[in-house]
């Protein structure tokens, strides 16, 4: 007993958790019902059930948190015991989100097809348990900053593997970490077209660009809060590293533009979308909030561009300069008059339609989780061809909901994220210095990712989103909550 105590002080749990967020991006996972989920040839991934290498540091995450509470009952100090009003919004929280996960059980247990449902429910507790767990466990800054790194660095390599991917325009070869296979020629690979030249698009380790699109928005949010971190407190910099405040920042400003070059490359409107938008909805809701913090923003940009005026030039000029060498290929993708751009837009209204004639008709509990694709053929008028690769969840994450788990889902989720958002900014108006920062970041990213899921679904439909949301939604909530120094 006193082994299994000493082992489990050194919060192994943690450990995993790190591992975990590294293993997010990887596509390496072991189907097991292959050959059912094949459909014409041709693999059907909203019918296939999957374990995940990020599944597997999932679990053992969560069980040795389990034993810990168990065998340490979680003695907290009574210095480091939650202030009683964090404690009331934190229960507001889990009571959403049990309540939701309750609604979606429901839907569940109607569904017509059960097996398809449960593991799609599976996967929404699994969320709820990482939002959980991170609420719980991620409560310091220096637990914070170690959670960021560490998306950081997985950012980070999938961005290099993204751009070797498109110089070479192809795969390079790394099947054993979920790498697909990609060319030109490949039917279902994401491609732009140049001057009638079809160049795919990066993809890292994800099942779709848009994915890395989304993913690398978020690397790029956390790279810039670090790179204020270590800009603006000598003391931070000090203790993280031991390179030098200047060498390190040169590095951070080396993985920003690799960050921002990848994410040029996976060509997806709408993460482009949302690192246009979201730091300017913040910044206005700060104005609304009050403006006295737009001018305490601006004092600290003047400050960063007095003590390293050559380090922002640099970067000003190769994020313009990166920019404008892709214009032609970002505006041959989104631009109006390409056939696939034609079917890009129609197919999202053809889904919406879709998503409001299944809610009409399933309002209470919808069609059952995961479903939605099931649906399709019994709205799809007599006559019309539709292609297997057509079946797919309609590109709206709230419809989405509301169309497989029922109009009291869909609220209940709005609900759950607009009580994080008002508590993420009810915190600003209290913290200061890097608690500041690191939830201006946290919330950036969370409206970013909000952003995009009224334009794509695999933020809760594909493994690698569906986590990568939850992970956000989790650090943004224990900002607004629970951070403390130690």
């Amino acid at each position: 007993m006193v082994k299994i105590t000493a082992i489990l002080k050194k919060n192994l749990d943690l450990i995993f958790f790190y591992l975990f967020i590294l293993t997010i991006p990887l596509e390496k996972r072991h189907i097991f019902n292959l050959e059912s989920a094949t459909w014409d040839g041709h693999f059907f991934e909203w019918g296939s059930f999957s374990l995940y290498l990020s599944d597997i540091f999932l679990g053992l995450m969560l069980v040795f948190w389990l034993l810990r509470i168990f065998f340490l009952k979680l003695q907290v100090a009574e210095t480091q015991k939650p202030i009683p009003y964090q404690t009331i919004r934190t229960k507001g929280l889990f009571a959403l989100l049990f309540a939701f996960i309750a609604v979606a059980f429901l839907s569940t247990i109607r569904s017509d097809i059960l097996s398809i449902s449960f593991y799609h429910f599976f996967k929404i507790c699994e969320g709820g348990l990482i939002f959980i767990y991170i609420v719980k466990n991620i409560s310091t800054i220096s637990t914070y900053i170690k959670s960021a790194a560490c998306l950081v660095a997985a950012t980070l390599f999938q961005a290099v593997l993204g751009i070797i991917q498109y110089l070479l325009q192809r795969s390079v070869g790394l099947k054993i970490l979920g790498e697909v296979d990609l060319s030109p020629t490949i039917q279902n690979v994401a491609k732009i077209d140049v001057l009638g030249v079809k160049l795919i698009r990066a993809y890292g380790t994800m099942p779709h660009a848009n994915l890395l699109g989304g993913f690398l928005f978020i690397g790029l949010v956390f790279t810039a809060l670090f790179i204020l971190i270590l800009a603006l407190d000598k003391g931070i910099a000090a203790n993280v590293v031991r390179l030098g405040q200047k060498k390190t920042l040169q590095i951070a400003a080396v993985i920003l533009c690799l960050l921002y070059l990848g994410f040029i490359l996976s060509f997806s409107r709408s993460a482009y979308l949302a690192l246009l938008t979201a730091p300017l909805i913040f910044v206005l809701s700060l104005i609304f909030i009050k403006r006295e913090y737009i001018f305490k923003a601006g004092k600290v940009i003047k400050l960063f561009w007095r003590k390293y005026k050559k380090l922002s030039i640099a970067l000003i000029l190769f994020l313009v300069i990166a920019t404008l060498a892709f214009i032609p290929n970002i505006t041959s993708k989104t631009s109006l008059s390409g056939q696939a751009d034609d079917y890009s837009i129609q197919g999202r209204m053809w889904y919406t339609e879709l998503a409001y004639s299944m809610i009409r008709d399933n309002p209470d509990f919808g069609v059952g989780p995961g479903l939605f694709t099931f649906q399709i053929g019994d709205y799809v008028n007599l006559g019309d061809t539709v292609e297997w690769w057509q079946y797919q969840p309609v590109h709206n994450v709230f419809l989405l909901i509301g169309a497989e788990l029922g109009i009291t889902c869909m609220l209940l989720f709005a609900v759950f994220l607009g009580w994080i958002i008002a508590l993420a900014f009810i915190a600003l108006k209290k913290r200061e210095g890097l608690n500041k920062l690191l939830l201006s970041a946290s919330l950036i990213a969370l409206f970013g990712l909000i952003i995009i899921m009224q334009f794509d679904h695999y933020l809760w439909t594909l493994q690698q989103g569906s986590l990568l949301f939850w992970l956000i939604l989790g650090m943004t909530a224990t900002a607004s909550t629970k951070l403390r120094k130690s």
